[in-house]
């Protein structure tokens, strides 16, 4: 089973067969204020909020005040507690029992380092039979 990751501003139709998962907190801008009105319901098929950064660990992300190790110990302690594992293990069987290409989404064009690319790494450690691809 190949889980993707994807930015979650490439449009829907770029891939009609992808299951889209946002695991963004909100759909803000990018500064943090207000809707971003690029993302809509449209953009993606399930919302799960659980599995984004909290905001005191991407404000110090942003602000320049982590690591990417520290980054992503923080971000793996988060998604390693309740409610968050629960939340993990439910996406984990969804992206098993889904027919359609499980793809997490943020804002991030790349993915090079971000959170959905962490969040597949975990998976991945989770569950050894997914391939990880970033789009």
């Amino acid at each position: 089973m190949t889980l993707f990751t994807q930015s979650i501003y490439v449009p829907s139709s770029a891939d009609p067969d992808a299951l889209r998962i946002s695991v963004m907190c909100r759909h803000t801008l990018s500064n943090g204020w207000g809707i971003d009105p690029k993302i809509t319901s449209a953009s993606y098929d399930v919302w799960v909020p659980d599995l984004a950064p909290p905001d005191q660990l991407i404000g110090a992300w942003y602000r320049g005040e982590l690591s990417r190790e520290a980054f992503k110990a923080g971000y793996f302690a988060h998604i390693d507690q309740a409610p968050q594992r629960q939340t993990l293990d439910l996406l984990l069987e969804l992206i098993f029992a889904t027919h359609r290409k499980p793809t997490l989404l943020c804002v991030e064009p790349k993915g090079e380092f971000c959170h959905r690319q962490l969040l597949a790494q975990r998976c991945q450690q989770l569950e050894p039979r997914l391939t990880v691809v970033h789009l």
